[in-house]
C-alpha cells in the first residue's frame, strides 16, 4: 500500500538580530520602552540591574536572561571596568514569548560557558555575512529556543481573567499613543467598572494609574 505523510509546522520567523556589545565602567538605557521582540541576553563581563514597574532584577556575569516581547524596562550596566554581553532578538508569529505570560527573568539552567560558546558561535556565523552561515545560525538559535522554552517561568498573569490579559496586550500594543480607559474596556468587551475591579484585584493598581506608570 502506498502512502505519504506530510507534517507542516510554520515557524514564520519575521526577524532575528544578534549583537555583541562592549562598554567600560557603566552604561544606562533609560528609555523604559518595550521592544517588539523576544530577547535573550548573556552577560560575559560586568553586571546589570533591570527595572520594571514593580521589581528590580540584579544579574551578574555568566547569566542568561530573558526579556519578553514588549516588556517595558530600563537597564543599568556596571563593569570593573569592562562590560560585555551578547543578545539575540527574535520575532515570530508562531512562537511568542510576551510579557502577558512570561516574566523578566534569569535562566539559571542555561547560564554558563556552554551558552556563552553558543552565542559566540551564532554571532560569528551572522558576522560572516554568507547566506549559508546565517541559515546555520538560525538553526542553532531555533534549537536553543526549543531547549530553553520548558525552563522559562510563567507569570501569574497567565492564570488571570482573560479580559485582564487582553487589557495588558492592548496597553503594550498602543502605549506609544494616548488612549482612554473607556477605549481599553471596549476592546476587552467589559465595562469600565469591571476593568477597574480586575486591575485592583490582580495588580493592586487602577487601570488609569497603570497606563501612566
Amino acid at each position: 500500500m502506498n502512502s505519504a505523510v506530510v507534517l507542516t509546522n510554520t515557524l514564520e520567523m519575521e526577524s532575528i538580530d544578534v549583537s555583541h556589545s562592549r562598554w567600560e565602567n557603566s552604561y544606562i538605557n533609560d528609555s523604559f520602552r518595550g521592544y517588539p521582540q523576544t530577547s535573550f541576553g548573556y552577560i560575559v563581563k560586568g553586571s546589570v540591574d533591570l527595572y520594571t514597574r514593580s521589581e528590580c532584577l540584579h544579574l551578574s556575569e555568566g547569566t542568561l536572561f530573558l526579556v519578553p516581547e514588549k516588556m517595558r524596562y530600563r537597564s543599568e550596566w556596571h563593569g570593573s571596568p569592562e562590560i560585555e554581553y551578547f543578545s539575540i532578538h527574535s520575532r515570530s508569529r508562531s512562537f511568542v514569548i510576551s510579557g502577558e505570560h512570561y516574566q523578566l527573568q534569569a535562566v539559571p539552567d542555561f547560564s554558563g560557558e556552554k551558552t556563552e560558546t553558543l552565542f559566540r558561535r551564532i554571532y560569528a556565523l551572522y558576522e560572516s555575512g554568507t547566506q549559508a552561515d546565517r541559515i546555520r545560525a538560525l538553526g542553532l538559535y531555533c534549537i536553543f529556543f526549543a531547549d530553553v522554552l520548558p525552563y522559562l517561568q510563567k507569570t501569574e498573569l497567565s492564570k488571570m481573567h482573560p479580559a485582564l490579559s487582553d487589557a495588558l496586550s492592548f496597553i503594550r500594543v498602543n502605549f506609544r499613543r494616548d488612549f482612554t480607559v473607556h477605549e481599553m474596556a471596549d476592546y476587552c468587551n467589559i465595562s469600565v467598572s469591571h476593568l477597574h475591579h480586575l486591575f485592583t484585584k490582580h495588580l493592586q493598581i487602577s487601570p488609569k494609574k497603570f497606563i501612566v506608570s
